[in-house]
């Protein structure tokens, strides 16, 4: 899924050789703009995230839309992405604030779900 489109629903994902974790999409086309809900950090999640902070939508999670979306969440615009803004982009997301300093599969999960319905 790549943090994509959702396409035809799958069992698994392999992450690595002998690693697999069930797979969760969310059942729609490109068409309809929305994004796979699988916790990955694929172009198509990083531009939906540009298009909700306002930035250019290339598809490249830089310093620009690293700080406009600490801007977006009310964290300081410096750039880098950690505990603090991860607990802001969790909190505006309606996500579980777990403690993580990164961009982990459950916050990019449930950005992916509140970007499908907003």
């Amino acid at each position: 899924a790549n943090g994509g489109a959702a396409t035809a629903p799958a069992r698994t994902v392999t992450v690595s050789r002998s690693m697999a974790r069930p797979a969760i999409f969310v059942s729609s086309s490109r068409a309809t703009g929305r994004l796979a809900v699988d916790g990955v950090m694929g172009p198509l999640t990083i531009r939906a995230i540009q298009r909700w902070v306002g930035t250019t939508q290339d598809g490249a999670f830089g310093p620009l839309s690293k700080r406009a979306l600490q801007r977006k969440v009310g964290a300081t615009p410096d750039g880098a992405i950690g505990p603090i803004t991860i607990r802001a982009l969790q909190t505006m997301v309606g996500a579980g604030r777990d403690g993580a300093g990164y961009l982990n599969v459950s916050t990019v999960r449930a950005t992916q779900a509140y970007l499908n319905s907003h």
